[in-house]
């Protein structure tokens, strides 16, 4: 008995694909961090209203710590100590340069 189909390259192919690109994209998401099996359940199951991404804090080296407000507090006085020191050598040049104009 003769076969009535026969497979051809590009069926094998596509047939290859539908099963391997799946496990690549959920070997993938699993080196990069992620759950690909939420991913996907967000994908097609959405109903709920959209939520910004999350950004791990941890991956930018941002802490919540008390000490964060501490060196905020330090870098505004450190401004506010150069702007008075800017504005003493500006008077300074002035008086420079209204001397020079004198003479």
């Amino acid at each position: 008995m003769k076969k009535k189909y026969k497979l051809t390259g590009f069926a094998r192919l596509f047939i290859f694909m539908l099963f391997f690109l799946p496990i690549v994209y959920i070997g993938v998401s699993y080196y990069h961090g992620e759950n690909p099996l939420a991913k996907v359940q967000e994908m097609f199951g959405s109903d709920k209203k959209e939520d910004k991404p999350y950004i791990s804090k941890e991956r930018f080296g941002i802490n919540d710590d008390d000490d964060l407000q501490g060196k905020i507090n330090d870098k505004d006085r450190e401004i506010k100590d150069l702007k008075r020191r800017i504005q003493s050598l500006e008077r300074k040049l002035q008086e420079v340069q209204d001397q020079s104009h004198d003479h």
